[in-house]
């Protein structure tokens, strides 16, 4: 079994070196032949509102992504600078450095929405499945897929979804539960029991259900307490 991105330990999260795919801490080799022994995948998700949404691991990577988005943004108006310059398309002289200055503010505002982008969130709920409606198969599938969801409030909305594989794990009859905060914006089922693979709240990596940890930037996964496929569903 083997993952493309693996970065981060999926038993107890610790970060690994590039050419790494064993923990050096808890021995957990995710590219071995059966990482996770003959623990089921089967039920492995739990049942239950996840205890992760209060980790603080999940808005340090927020931070980290706002950090990134803001370096990339400068080396980029830096690059395009530095090729405008030695092409010779730029001269350092008053009319240029005015080009530049219309530059740097563009750039700026694109880092400050982008940065924005990822604070912000919208209303929290819990609600029940009544039906689905799309085609995650056609072509317009990221506008056609949606769920209708009956709000513990009373309010029956309709929730999109872009993803084609989490709109297939999600039936009618499922309680949900949309988290919205400036560090994590992540639509969570209450029985994830009959799930092989959860998503990553923080990055939308697509993980083991039997992990912990997210493979690709650590965060912890969203899982239940309950195992059992027999245990009935307590909310």
């Amino acid at each position: 079994m083997a993952f493309d991105k693996i970065f981060y330990c999926s038993r107890c999260g610790s970060r690994l070196s590039r050419s790494q795919t064993a923990c050096s801490l808890c021995g957990f080799d995710i590219a071995a032949e059966f990482p996770f022994g003959e623990e089921p995948q089967a039920g492995a998700g739990g049942i239950g509102w996840s205890e992760a949404a209060n980790d603080s691991r999940l808005a340090k990577y927020q931070r980290s992504r706002r950090i990134y988005i803001s370096f990339f943004t400068f080396l980029l108006f830096n690059g395009i600078a530095a090729m405008l310059i030695a092409s010779g398309d730029l001269q350092l002289d008053q009319e240029g450095l005015l080009v530049l200055g219309m530059l740097l503010i563009l750039f700026f505002f694109i880092a400050f929405y982008a940065v924005q982008g990822t604070r912000r969130y919208s209303q929290q709920w819990i609600g029940t499945v009544i039906r689905k409606q799309g085609d995650p198969g056609g072509k317009y599938k990221r506008q056609s897929m949606a769920l209708i969801i009956a709000l513990d409030s009373g309010e029956t909305i309709c929730h999109s979804i872009s993803d084609p594989i989490l709109f297939q794990s999600i039936l009618p009859g499922d309680r949900v539960k949309n988290h919205q905060r400036a560090d994590l914006r992540f639509l969570e089922k209450y029985d994830k029991r009959r799930d092989l693979y959860l998503y990553c709240a923080s990055c939308a990596a697509q993980n083991d259900a039997r992990a912990e940890f997210c493979r690709a930037c650590g965060s912890p996964l969203f899982k239940g307490k309950e195992t059992s496929l027999d245990s009935k569903s307590r909310i």
